[in-house]
């Protein structure tokens, strides 16, 4: 038996066999020796693909996406940018309301991964990151009409309001961070299976040796 390793992994039960030039494990290919068995195996990430599944999982995150920032939307009209107290608000009011769409992008980036559909992985880290640097300028913006805004309240409101505002800065935040995260995923792609092949250095010895000559009675 021959021990076979690879850095701190070692396979053991290991027989050379000079016919085919491979290691095989002695008692059969196992989950471990899958690799070492089949010369020719190459491991994948990706799960089976079930394309009514994967439609299902895009539809239901584009609906968990879509539908809270139209009630959002709805919710903050009329629009009014140059009121410091709306902005504060509407801002302050989206910290709760992105965390139904953050999960709809995290099925619909989880989908594209396990069906290896690399468009849409890149698509949607495309979007995660447009959103991650917008939403770190309205966190900005937020900062400043906070301190517009509590001046403008009554002294024993202004702790309710700070509280408020720094539980909101905190989401923002924690959104930032996931947004990121899935905007790396997907621009990161497979890492490659570098597969060697096992030559040993010299056949193994027999068990039995060779006779060098022949005894004559």
């Amino acid at each position: 038996m021959v021990p076979v390793g690879t850095g701190s992994t070692k396979l053991r039960n290991i027989r050379y066999y000079p016919g085919d030039g491979h290691y095989r494990r002695a008692q059969g290919c196992g989950p471990l020796s899958l690799a070492v068995c089949c010369p020719h195996f190459t491991p994948t990430r990706t799960m089976p693909s079930n394309k009514y599944l994967s439609r299902a999982a895009y539809l239901l995150g584009v609906i968990l996406v879509i539908l809270p920032l139209v009630d959002l939307t709805m919710s903050v009209l009329p629009l009014r940018f140059s009121d410091d107290r709306w902005r504060f608000g509407v801002v302050g009011t989206m910290s709760s309301a992105l965390l139904v769409p953050l999960l709809g992008l995290l099925i619909i980036m989880a989908t594209a991964v396990l069906s290896d559909h690399r468009r849409v992985q890149r698509v949607v880290g495309g979007i995660c990151i447009v959103l991650a640097i917008g939403l770190a300028v309205l966190d900005v913006l937020f900062i400043l009409d906070f301190f517009q805004a509590r001046a403008a309240v009554k002294p024993q409101f202004q702790h309710t309001v700070t509280v408020a505002a720094s539980v909101a800065f905190i989401k923002h935040i924690l959104t930032i961070i996931v947004l990121i995260l899935l905007g790396r995923c997907g621009f990161a792609g497979p890492k490659p299976v570098v597969s060697r092949k096992v030559t040993p250095s010299s056949p193994p010895e027999p068990l039995i040796p060779r006779a060098t000559g022949t005894t004559t009675i």
